[in-house]
């Protein structure tokens, strides 16, 4: 016993020492560390949180899982990582993360992953007792094979298996796991406790996940399950059943109501379920359960409720109309339960379509919860009226509220009696005409709507009025912030006399509403849309809001000076869709920014003198002759403003940084004195009218020039080019991007920046070849792309030796046939090229295999190519594309794809590949490092080749179009092999069909399997 205390300490403080290394924390109570009990604790999913070591985020996920171990007659610390087969290049891909880095230097003794049986080794050494580990966690990979899992079985005592996210994921972005991981590896763990497998695309669980019975929590959310086998059942000890966000789920397991041990079942966001199992009442343990779906049958009524005493946290009772008799939904007993926090009751949509439903009103008054509820929605109630406890103020607790698409009530509740209420949504409630002294709850002690911040009313088409008097205490809102009133077409009349707190005001589709004087002392943000123009004048008089957006009022013809005026606070105005605008402003008064507006007539705009940004837009009637702007305008945008002739003279925009000109279609020149501006982005779009720039210099501040779709563009600014005895150029100019210029010939005289590190010429099919003078040595060009532009046929022998040039994309370039003809490369940094569609390109640069820092060489569509660099390659490429180059030699044998020790993804198509029967032929050896493989447009592959076999790191392998592609060797697929995709290969199509073609044994333990016929694509 002495000699296991010895060893025990020994290593927990081995840990501790690794724990303070890796910077975790332990969790402190009371100021002190709680001391660990040596007590068997119970079997339950409550972890004791004072003496937990890790990063937050990883222990509280971990923490969820962790259940003690029953009828275990040893102690012991068990750790262990998943990292059988695991792939050195992820490894060392992960390395780069900076946490990664120091768990590997200080917890495993070396800066990196790279050396990986190395690693396993030392691993070994630090875990010694690998077998007796009873907890494992692992983060998901994108395919899981069952190769990662393959020494699963060794530990006899496992107790939990945990997949976690590497990282945040979008929603419907899934992991594939292989279907022998859960019918073979998993099953055989039979004192497995907790198993989590959310976030993985499974279909389906075997029948045989009923053996594992001592599974007391189980996790498929987010997965694609239909339904549960009905074996589920069997696990007896089971506490936790979490199915969240499993969409595509229909039904679960009848047998549900036998596991008395469950107390979570999490359903939440299953759209497709839609009965629950019968007896579910039996279930008296149960604390959690999300949704409960009221059915027709023999138990699956409501009443199924009335043993669920300790249900806690959130509730959502659907299917209400199922429950025709009030004392059916009294055994419910929602009173009863007072740990429920948040409660959803919802009825059919579709009953809604008749008269009104009477019963509706004594089952809603039958379901009164506890008084400690904290939220209640109510959706799709079919009575008139809401009974007395909606409202009442003995539910003191209830902060948020929502009344949706209750179409046949005709008065509110009395909401205002509740004091804690701060947010509250009432929607689609069409019946009701007034909200008046009912709605406030008039007569009670209790000073209404006391806490609110949020009222939102949307879709009330027949609500008229709103009533507010002396009634009612002058502040019947005081801690309102924002108000949101949304497709209310018959309201008129006032709002609120007095909202001290409102911050921000939408009022949408409110046509009718035009009094109102309610005094808005803080208003900060406030949004009209197809409202009456007097709403905005009364607004105005009694607020001064910061943010303005006004859209659609087609009644609004013009804005009044004494109504500018007020307008000097606003920081952020937007006016947007003014069909009948004619007339914004007088004379001496302005708008500092306005989208959209339709004006007819502008003369002088005068704005803020402190006003920094500007934004006109959509004028499209509207001939700009003079345009007065303040000093102070730092960004200015003028958009869709078709008879824009000019704009201001640039020497009195002293502060512009940042010009933007788009779709202004008669814009024939741009502004003289531009070279005095601290101009640092020029962006100009759609102008199809401009021909040239002013003759002068460009500022010296800009950094980025901007030219698309100009179609009559003929020569770009002389201050661009540098010039010797010349005036001198942007000194921090670095992108120039030119596209969609037809008409442009040339550039000016002299040598392009030396800062410019960004170069993008599309779409100009005049513009003459870059000339060797223009470019120098010293250059910082980093990006260079260029695309449909004809007249280049060479590239200048001095880019060759770009030392900054990381990436070249050639496209569309029908008269280019050399790339750095006759010369040597030294791009020493380049790391990306691609070329695709440039017809007659008929060879590559020499001496690639010296461009050492090439990872990713693309060339497709390049029919005239007639030599490739076979043995020559660059010898550190990672991605490999050729497609359509029908002159090259197409026998992969020759191109010496072994040499390339880094190579991982590998993608070929066209008819150069005529004559390959098999994939790889004998003769090739492709690189063991490769990971993904994309063939198409084979004609005449007929096969797949054994050495695919060897391929021990191949996750992906996508065939396309191969229509005499017919045989499958046995055991030709690599082991890691996690997707395996084969569209439009016909004769494929029915040998790999799931459960029925010859090959399906062959692939049905791959994780991820698409077979698509062309008719489904």
């Amino acid at each position: 016993m002495d000699s296991q205390i010895k060893s025990i300490t020994a290593r927990l403080q081995e840990i501790v020492q690794k724990k303070n290394y890796l910077d975790l924390r332990e969790n402190v109570s009371g100021g002190e560390l709680k001391s660990k009990s040596l007590k068997r604790l119970p079997s339950t999913s409550l972890v004791d949180l004072s003496y937990v070591c890790g990063r937050d985020n990883d222990k509280e996920e971990i923490l969820k899982f962790l259940f003690s171990d029953q009828g275990c007659d040893e102690y012991g610390i068990g750790v262990a990582l998943m990292m059988s087969a695991f792939p050195s290049y992820h490894l060392k891909v992960l390395s780069f993360d900076d946490s990664l880095s120091l768990f590997a230097k200080h917890a495993l003794g070396r800066p990196n992953f790279n050396d990986l049986p190395d690693l396993l080794e030392e691993y070994n050494k630090i875990f010694p007792d690998f077998e007796k580990a009873r907890h494992i966690s692992f983060t998901r990979r994108t395919y899981e094979v069952l190769q990662r899992f393959k020494d699963l079985g060794k530990l006899k005592r496992l107790r939990t298996f945990i997949a976690l996210r590497l990282y945040s994921s979008p929603w419907g972005a899934y992991c594939y796991l292989s279907n022998n991981v859960l019918h073979e590896a998993l099953l055989k763990l039979k004192h497995l406790r907790v198993l989590s497998l959310s976030g993985y695309c499974i279909t389906e669980l075997p029948n045989s996940i009923g053996d594992l019975k001592q599974l007391r929590y189980l996790n498929f959310s987010q997965t694609k399950i239909k339904r549960l086998p009905e074996s589920v059942s069997n696990l007896i000890n089971l506490q936790t059943l979490k199915l969240y966000g499993c969409r595509k789920l229909k039904k679960l397991p009848q047998g549900t109501a036998i596991l008395i041990n469950l107390c979570h079942l999490d359903i939440t966001d299953t759209d497709n379920l839609n009965e629950m199992p019968s007896w579910m009442g039996n279930l008296t343990g149960l604390q959690k359960l999300s949704k409960f779906i009221v059915g027709k049958k023999e138990g699956c009524g409501i009443e199924e409720l009335k043993g669920l005493k300790n249900l806690q946290g959130r509730l959502s009772i659907m299917d209400l109309h199922n429950v025709i008799d009030a004392r059916r939904a009294a055994h419910a007993n929602l009173r009863g339960k007072h740990n429920l926090e948040e409660l959803e009751l919802r009825w059919s949509e579709s009953d809604l379509k008749g008269e009104v439903i009477k019963h509706h009103i004594p089952v809603l008054n039958s379901l009164q919860p506890h008084a400690n509820l904290k939220e209640l929605k109510i959706s799709f109630y079919g009575g008139t009226e809401f009974p007395s406890w909606v409202g009442h103020p003995s539910f003191s607790e209830i902060v948020h509220l929502e009344l949706s698409c209750c179409s046949k009530c005709i008065e509110l509740p009395p909401l205002g009696r509740l004091p804690s209420l701060r947010d509250l949504f009432i929607q689609g409630l069409d019946a009701v005409k007034t909200v008046g002294p009912g709605f406030y709850g008039v007569g009670s002690s209790v000073k209404p709507f006391q806490s609110l911040k949020t009222l939102k009313f949307e879709d009330m088409r027949e609500w008229e009025s709103w009533w507010s008097s002396a009634g009612v205490d002058e502040e019947e809102f005081p801690s309102l912030s924002e108000l949101t009133l949304w497709n209310c077409p018959m309201l008129r009349g006032k709002l609120p006399s007095c909202l001290p707190s409102c911050v921000k005001i939408t009022i949408a589709k409110c046509p009718m509403l035009v009094d109102s004087d309610e005094k808005l002392p803080v208003l900060r943000e406030l949004k009209l849309e197809e409202c009456d123009e007097l709403t905005l004048i009364y607004m105005f008089h009694n607020a001064s809001p910061t943010t303005l957006k006004i859209c659609s009022m087609s009644k609004l013809t013009c804005l009044m000076g004494h109504f500018l005026q007020s307008m000097g606070a606003l920081k952020v105005p937007i006016l947007s869709d003014f069909h009948n605008l004619t007339s914004l402003w007088q004379k001496g008064t302005g708008l500092e920014n306005f989208e959209h507006p339709q004006l007819v007539s502008l003369t002088e705009i005068g704005m803020p003198s402190t006003h920094k940004s500007s934004k006109l837009s959509g004028c499209e009637h509207l001939p700009i002759h003079k345009v007065r702007m303040p000093l102070s305008l730092e960004d200015l945008c003028i958009e869709s403003c078709p008879n824009l002739v000019s704009i201001p003279e640039a020497g009195l925009l002293s502060s512009l940084r940042h010009l933007v000109l788009r779709d202004c279609e008669a814009l024939r020149s741009l502004p003289d004195g531009m070279s005095n501006c601290p101009l640092e982005d020029l962006e100009i779009e759609e102008c199809p009218l401009l021909k040239c720039f002013p003759g002068e210099m460009l500022p010296a501040t800009l950094k980025s020039l901007k030219i698309r779709y100009c179609t009559n563009l003929m020569s770009l600014p002389e201050g661009l080019m540098h010039k010797e005895n010349g005036p001198g150029t942007p000194c921090h100019f670095e992108h120039l991007e030119i596209i969609g210029c037809p008409s442009l010939k040339s550039f000016p005289d002299g040598k392009l920046p030396t800062r410019l590190k960004t170069l993008k010429i599309w779409d100009c099919s005049q513009l003459k070849p870059l000339k060797e003078e223009m470019l120098h040595g010293d250059m910082s060009l980093q990006y260079l792309a260029i695309s449909d532009c004809d007249a280049l046929s060479s590239f200048p022998e001095c880019l060759s030796s770009f030392m900054h040039l990381t990436e070249i994309n050639l496209s569309n370039c029908s008269a280019l046939k050399m790339i750095f003809p006759g010369v040597g490369l030294s791009l020493a940094n380049l790391r990306t090229l691609t070329i695709y569609n440039c017809e007659n390109l008929k060879s590559l640069p020499n001496e690639m295999q010296k461009l050492t820092s090439l990872q990713e060489l693309t060339i497709c569509s390049c029919p005239a190519l007639e030599s490739f660099p076979n043995g020559d390659m660059p010898p550190n490429l990672t991605s490999l594309e050729i497609w359509d180059c029908d002159g090259i030699d197409g026998c992969l044998s020759n191109w010496n794809l072994q040499s390339l020790a880094c190579l991982r993804d590998f993608s070929i198509a066209g008819q150069c590949f005529v004559d390959t029967v098999s994939f790889p032929d004998e003769k090739c050896v492709l690189p063991t490092t490769l990971t993904s493989i994309w063939i198409g447009r084979l004609p005449k592959l007929e096969t797949l080749s054994m050495q695919l076999r060897s391929l021990a790191y191949l996750e992906e392998l996508e065939i396309v179009d191969c229509p005499k592609l017919k045989s499958l060797p046995r055991e030709c697929l690599p082991p890691a092999l996690g997707r395996f995709s084969i569209r439009n290969c016909q004769l494929m199509t029915k040998r790999c069909s799931k459960g029925k073609g010859v090959y399906w044994p062959l692939i049905s333990h791959i994780p991820c399997v698409e077979i698509i016929d062309g008719n489904d694509m």
